[in-house]
């Protein structure tokens, strides 16, 4: 009896060890942390490629892009609720502590071209997103390859105008974000293109994806007469006309991108714009 009794609080005690041992790796096997910086304010979502309704999404070309503070390493599992016909989701292990940034894939077809909006989860954090779902019916084809390397082109389809010549590009700096700029002349030397983009990362390979023009994005071609500038078409935070750019890839040091939308003439009419694509060295 004695030896009974003396294992008995051994085996109990072996019991408890493994039990908390088990524990102990089950809850280290799930990655916690946030979505939001040390302010408690989102960190921001990069989205890539262009979304249209109807049409299939590929990973490779269509995803969002996201920082992750990472507290404690494990397995994660990153997702979306479903709007509009589709949703973004991505899985894996994080490895290390910090912040990680990771892709999430769509999953599903949009189904509406409108914008659509996200809250993505990932432990006890929520923040959210927007996706702009494109028409269809509109969406154009652009062989970048066709651009020369240093130059820019675009055409005025309201007026079957076609326009193109070299182009410079430059990041420069704004508190901490680098922004894009496209510099165009035309061969007369006299008309100008400036695109100016306002990127939401300092890692500049992570920027890829779709830009509106508002108060940070612009998009002007203008005619110049020494320090006298004159809009000929623009697109910014004061026109209701809105230019869509997509920077498609930069690799190693150069930008390829496309631009189409509307823009404002000089007599406040609505020009669409077709079949911009530029190719540049970044400096």
């Amino acid at each position: 009896m004695k030896t009974r009794y003396f294992f008995l609080p051994v085996i109990c005690i072996a019991s408890l060890i493994c039990s908390s041992c088990q524990k102990e790796l089950t809850d280290d096997s799930k990655a916690t942390g946030t979505l939001k910086d040390a302010s408690g304010n989102c960190m921001p979502a990069i989205i890539s490629g262009i979304f249209y309704n109807g049409i299939p999404l590929s990973g490779n070309t269509t995803y969002v892009t996201l920082k992750v503070n990472v507290t404690q390493k494990g397995a994660y599992s990153i997702y979306t609720n479903r709007q509009n016909g589709f949703q973004f989701a991505d899985s894996g292990f994080f490895n290390t502590t910090g912040v990680i940034i990771i892709k999430l894939k769509p999953i599903g077809i949009p189904l509406l071209p409108s914008p659509t909006s996200f809250n993505v989860i990932f432990d006890t954090s929520i923040c959210a997103f927007t996706v702009d779902v494109k028409d269809s019916s509109m969406q154009q084809t652009v062989d970048t390859s066709q651009t020369p390397l240093n130059s820019w082109k675009f055409m005025n389809t309201t007026d079957s105008l076609y326009f193109k010549g070299p182009a410079v590009a430059t990041f420069n700096n704004d508190s901490g974000l680098p922004v894009f700029v496209l510099n165009g002349t035309t061969a007369s030397g006299d008309t100008v293109l400036l695109v100016t983009l306002t990127l939401p990362s300092p890692v500049i390979q992570y920027n890829t994806g779709t830009y509106i023009t508002n108060k940070t994005n612009s998009f002007y071609f203008s005619t110049t007469n020494g320090s006298l500038v004159k809009n000929i078409y623009s697109a910014d935070a004061d026109t209701a006309q809105k230019m869509n750019i997509w920077l498609i890839d930069y690799t190693p040091d150069i930008m390829t991108g496309l631009f189409f939308g509307s823009a404002r003439d000089a007599d406040g009419n609505t020009i669409n714009i077709s079949n911009g694509s530029f190719m540049v060295q970044v400096k």
